[in-house]
């Protein structure tokens, strides 16, 4: 099965004809024959591939799906790193998190669960705007990239997502003062702590949400990795104070 199902990865990352975006594949029948295997083998590389996020199940069948290929077929869902290590927390994130909200707008229409959901969730953005709470900042972030991996619809990173942000917040768990960095070091939650940070990040997340929401792949992409490369820039200005005594 391993062959079949890289040999399919490889059609829809190189876009051969017949699996380009947004294309409706044959049945499991066809495929088997056009791969030279048994429609049973057919139907796991396919299922690996809906896992991957490559491919989605229509109602008219399997379909490639239309967000650009990215690190869904790698494996990296499992690579989350083990051991509270923030850096590697944020980079895994990084790597990941844009793919997630691509494949959330492709699923957007579709999934009224998750849509409804994530409206709940935009709405409480929308109404903590002048908030300056950090406790209500810190919960509606973890409850916003988690939702948005809930309509990913991939397990994997539904749930190496919601393990990320369960991680980076559990240090900060009943801490009121921002003077404790230096009994945990920096983390991204303690930039929590400032109003400028906390309204920027909501703009950045209705900036997502608007798009998942509207079903624009790239667009929600684009914007989950702008976010994203922010919160890492921030953190990483912080951890240079930090080791500089600022």
């Amino acid at each position: 099965m391993g062959d079949v199902a890289r040999e399919l990865e490889q059609c829809i990352r190189q876009q051969r004809p017949g699996y380009l975006r947004g294309a409706l594949l044959p049945t499991f029948s066809e495929l088997a024959e056009e791969f030279g295997t048994s429609r049973r083998t057919m139907k796991l590389a396919l299922g690996l591939a809906v896992d991957a996020g490559m491919v989605t199940l229509s109602l008219h069948g399997p379909q490639v799906s239309e967000c650009r290929p990215a690190l869904v077929g790698s494996g990296v869902a499992s690579q989350v790193p083990r051991e509270f290590r923030r850096e590697e927390v944020l980079e895994f994130l990084k790597a990941v998190e844009p793919q997630v909200a691509a494949q959330a707008a492709l699923n957007a229409a579709k999934n009224s669960v998750g849509r409804k959901a994530l409206e709940a969730v935009g709405r409480r953005l929308e109404e903590h705007w002048n908030n300056t709470s950090p406790d209500v900042a810190m919960e509606d972030d973890r409850e916003f990239h988690v939702t948005v991996a809930g309509l990913c619809a991939n397990n994997k990173f539904y749930s190496s997502i919601r393990d990320c942000y369960a991680r980076i917040e559990k240090p900060l768990r009943g801490m009121a003062r921002p003077n404790n960095i230096n009994a945990i070091g920096p983390s991204p939650v303690l930039l929590c702590m400032h109003a400028w940070y906390r309204d920027e990040t909501r703009e950045q997340h209705l900036k997502i949400f608007r798009a998942i929401m509207a079903g624009q792949c790239e667009r929600a992409r684009a914007a989950m990795e702008e976010h994203i490369y922010y919160v890492v820039e921030k953190f990483k200005e912080m951890k240079r104070d930090t080791d500089r005594g600022y």
